[in-house]
């Protein structure tokens, strides 16, 4: 008797890739991908031609006042030695810097510079349009449940970390 005998599987062929539907977490960075490619093309036409959409985490996880790198790289979910590694080229381009954390001098936050507050002005103005498109595309109130599918399902999976975390049996 096979290992999967009584499993129900014996007869099944194996699955091939590409075969199937596409589950949910290939159509989430599918889309993901277009809006990354379609967000830095119109950044790179409006002269921020030197920033690519690996930078992108960067831009997301900093905080108003700065952020060590280390905790860029935990919220971005990433090496110390990647995020360091973002951090200097986008430093190199003008875009954030660094400065001694007040709370630890050993310490160093990653701070915007205006340049980096300009992007992030040009960003956001592009992704209200982007947005906007999308709407265009499949309809106001498709691209409004979207939103609030994809906002609940993000609350609902932060609870259940912040609760994982508070119960470890």
């Amino acid at each position: 008797m096979s290992r999967r005998s009584g499993l129900g599987i014996e007869n099944r062929r194996p699955i091939e890739p590409g075969e199937g539907e596409q589950h949910i977490g290939v159509l989430l960075r599918g889309v993901w991908h277009r809006f990354l490619d379609e967000l830095f093309e119109r950044l790179t036409a409006e002269g921020f031609d030197d920033l690519r959409p690996a930078h992108s985490p960067v831009f997301q996880h900093i905080e108003r006042g700065g952020t060590r790198i280390g905790v860029l790289a935990e919220r971005a979910q990433m090496t110390n030695q990647s995020m360091g590694y973002l951090v200097d080229a986008l430093e190199r381009r003008g875009y954030v810097r660094r400065q001694p954390d007040p709370a630890d001098r050993r310490a160093a936050l990653v701070v915007i510079t205006d340049r980096g507050r300009d992007q992030i002005a040009a960003a956001r103005r592009l992704i209200a349009d982007i947005e906007r498109e999308w709407s265009d595309r499949i309809g106001e109130e498709r691209m409004a449940s979207l939103r609030q599918a994809l906002e609940a399902l993000g609350a609902s999976m932060a609870a259940a970390t912040v609760g994982a975390k508070k119960d470890p049996s």
